[in-house]
């Protein structure tokens, strides 16, 4: 009897139509759960998908600008795309952060902001390809679903968007041609911009230049600012003050938070003072004396080691920091850190941009930085290099959660004494390398500039799991080059070794399996010349995912078994543990199905006793899909239940995801057609959500299946033309094999034997030519059934 054919008695299907009705209750309590936790309640999609920063307090003036902003964004008569530009500090983006949360209850579907550095000391200008990027990473898209063309990446956050009313600030830009990428296709989005720069060439935009605070809206924000009586202040000295700060609201906002800590202090001394200090003063970038002025006054009131770590932090290479990075930067405690950015906080040369995270403005970065360069070489040097052992430490400490191999040990940076953080769980490393992600990536490139080699590879080396997991796979791809490079001028062979091996997993990750072949292969060149067995192994097992699915599938068993028999000899148990549950896939592919299981079974006991739980629930899953093919369908529920069960708790969405499509395959096949609907949509809902191509393309081909089997045809075909179409795109032929032989059924059962026989012909020759025992027999079964 085969799989098809075979129907448990009728008491076995109604206890298991009731443990499946559970089951999918808890399933949509987890798929609810991780809409709310990852990508936001769709019900309240201005909440989730907000990354404004928080609103000026003390926001005053400009009362005709708002108006002007939001008349244009809720009326027909104006365009949705809005300009603000001005000189720095003149207080542009808090005009669009102020009007974007006032417009927020007309753009349910969100607010955000991006930043575009067009004038960010120290960083280079936002490249809109790379922005992009991340943008549709934070829309759920998975990595190697993101275009590589920055026209392909603008088609597809335009398609992102198609439907959406949402407010867009794209802040700080350089020009035209760096917002254009940004720009909807439709009109249901509203577009703020601003800029130091008249954007004259951006087409179909409403323009608004910003000036100054007029003298009565200064005076009042520097009142308001510095907390005083606005019955008892001299109108007179307060209207000098801000004269003298070129009633800039930056500097005004400067001036005010001295008064605010020193309500001793007079608007009229303090005029005195800053206008007898002006003439002695640099100009810094917004050529404005009396803004120089404002700065020097603020970081003069600073005790001695706030004004050392204020220089500190204006040599931070990343855009945001928090406390650690700051206690490494000034070389304190943590305590000491926490209390100085507070207090620099309060004195507003500091911005919060989220709870305790904090950045500088461009101008008092730029000034802090100034005043670095004054002292010794060898001071900013040791500060940097304080700064890079807490992101390489932390990084190393939150990669130890997420690495599934272990890889040969190159020669380490010499670190300094800074402690670095450390995670109970997996979920708390993440959380953190998710944060710190631009940083980890701005301590590389500027590693890589100062040519610290062991350094830059060090670095590279920590966080190579976690853009494996996260991407963008092409900025990874970058970082790992550099860090090739590096190894290479540094002499370091087994670090370019284990460069090439992290730059070969996202090429092939990126679609490029030949470009990945050879990065592996001259990997396992170089482990071989080494001598070093366990970056030999390694390499393998690299070469044999990528040969298994490029679908090469006696390559794959042949090179697996080599780098199993390596990690044996080596005793390396989690090696070998993976690499059992690889070659347990390809030997079921091929259909050696008892050496498949046996792999399995080896590779499910290694894993539990090494505590390894993404090892024991990714070969639970490969043994549920075993028990599923030979009609053992009760191995097959408790295997996959055990392995969902693990995947929750360890948050590997595309783990459950995976659970759901098996268990929803397993009551289809025992004729619950209502539970494994429910399961399987669940499953293609939660692909979708995490934009797995793949995922999405199984579990419609199995919905395809589903409904063939309750006469649901018509729904049945356009499943199966889907599944195939995105097959076809990711060039999965065993996956196009599967499909075609689904419709091939369809097809009998509609009554059109004629195409029936030509889709299983075709259904066929796709299972010959990638091997498919499988798929070959139920193409032949097709074709003989006529």
């Amino acid at each position: 009897m085969t799989a098809a054919e075979y129907r448990p008695p009728e008491h076995f299907q109604q206890r298991v139509a009731a443990d499946n009705s559970s089951r999918v209750t808890q399933v949509g309590r987890d798929l609810h759960e991780y809409k709310i936790t990852y990508l936001g309640n769709r019900s309240k999609p201005a909440t989730s998908m907000c990354t404004l920063p928080r609103t000026v307090p003390y926001f005053t003036g400009r009362k005709a600008e708002l108006e002007r902003l939001i008349e244009a964004a809720t009326s027909d008569r104006f365009s949705t795309i809005q300009t603000i530009d001005g000189m720095a500090g003149v207080g542009k983006t808090a005009l669009a952060v102020h009007g974007a949360h006032l417009l927020a209850q007309h753009f349910p579907d969100g607010q955000l902001f991006i930043p575009l550095r067009a004038h960010t000391p120290g960083q280079a200008l936002s490249n809109p390809e790379e922005v992009l990027a991340s943008l549709l990473a934070s829309t759920g898209m998975a990595p190697h679903e993101i275009p590589s063309g920055l026209d392909e990446r603008a088609e597809r956050w335009r398609d992102w968007l198609a439907n959406r009313r949402m407010v867009l600030v794209l802040d700080d830009a350089h020009g035209h041609s760096q917002v254009e990428p940004f720009m909807p296709g439709n009109d249901l989005c509203h577009v703020l911009i601003t800029s130091r720069r008249r954007l004259l060439a951006l087409d179909g935009s409403t323009p608004l230049s910003l000036e100054v605070l007029p003298s009565g809206s200064a005076a009042q924000l520097l009142n308001r600012l510095a907390h005083r009586d606005p019955q008892a202040y001299d109108a007179r000295a307060a209207t000098e003050l801000v004269s003298l700060c070129g009633f800039l609201p930056l500097a005004i906002s400067l001036v005010a938070g001295r008064l605010a800590h020193h309500p001793t202090w007079s608007f009229t001394s303090l005029a005195a003072e800053l206008s007898s200090a002006k003439d002695n003063l640099r100009e810094l970038a917004a050529g404005n004396r009396a803004v120089a002025a404002a700065f020097e006054l603020s970081y003069a009131g600073l005790c001695d080691r706030r004004r050392t770590l204020f220089r500190r932090l204006g040599l931070h290479f990343g855009g945001e920091f928090d406390a650690h990075a700051a206690a490494a930067l000034g070389d304190i405690s943590l305590a000491e850190a926490q209390h100085d950015l507070e207090a620099l906080y309060i004195d507003h040369l500091i911005d919060e941009r989220t709870p305790h995270r904090y950045q500088m403005h461009d101008l008092v970065r730029d000034y802090a930085r100034t005043l670095a360069t004054k002292e010794l070489t060898e001071v900013r040097t040791k500060a940097t290099e304080r700064l890079l052992d807490y992101y390489q430490r932390t990084s190393e400490a939150a990669n130890q959660h997420l690495t599934r191999h272990t890889r040969p040990r190159s020669k380490p940076a010499t670190l300094g004494n800074n402690s670095p953080l450390t995670f109970p769980d997996r979920d708390q490393a993440l959380s953190w390398l998710l944060t710190e992600r631009l940083n980890l990536c701005a301590a590389i490139e500027f590693a890589a500039s100062r040519d610290l080699h062991q350094r830059t590879v060090s670095l590279s080396e920590a966080i190579a799991t976690f853009l494996r997991q996260v991407g963008p796979w092409q900025e990874a791809a970058s970082l790992h080059e550099q860090a090739v490079e590096a190894a290479r001028r540094g002499g370091d062979r087994t670090s370019e070794a284990n460069a090439l091996g992290d730059l070969g997993r996202v090429r092939y990750l990126s679609g490029d399996s030949a470009g990945a072949a050879k990065l592996h292969q001259m990997a396992l060149a170089l482990y071989r010349e080494l001598g070093n067995r366990l970056g030999e192994a390694n390499s393998l097992n690299d070469l044999g995912d990528v040969r298994y699915l490029s679908e090469d599938y006696r390559q794959a068993t042949t090179t697996l078994t080599q780098a199993l028999t390596l990690y044996r000899g080596l005793q390396n148990r989690l090696g070998e543990a993976n690499t059992l549950t690889d070659l347990g896939r390809v030997l079921r592919l091929v259909g050696d199905y008892d050496e498949a299981t046996d792999a399995l079974t080896q590779a499910l006991a290694l894993s539990r006793d090494l505590d390894s739980q993404l090892g024991e629930a990714n070969s639970l899953i490969e043994l549920g899909t075993m028990h599923y093919l030979r009609g053992n369908y009760e191995d097959s529920l408790r295997s996959h239940d055990q392995a969902l069960a693990i995947y929750r708790s360890i948050g590997d969405r595309n783990g459950v995801a995976s659970s759901l499509n098996g268990l929803g395959r397993v009551a289809c096949q025992q004729g619950n057609y209502k539970q494994a609907d429910e399961l399987l949509m669940q499953a293609l809902t939660m692909y979708r959500l995490l934009g797995s191509r793949h995922g999405e393309a199984s579990s419609l081909c199995d919905l395809g299946r589903l409904h063939t089997l309750n006469m649901k045809l018509q729904e049945a075909e356009d499943l199966l033309i889907r599944a195939l179409e995105i097959f076809k795109t990711l060039g999965d032929l065993l996956g196009e094999a599967e499909v075609l032989n689904t419709f091939g059924a369809l097809l009998v059962q509609s009554g059109d034997k004629e195409r029936a026989n030509a889709v299983y012909g075709k259904a066929l020759t796709l299972a010959l030519q990638v091997g498919s025992p499988l798929e070959t027999a139920r193409a032949m079964a097709g074709i003989d059934s006529f």
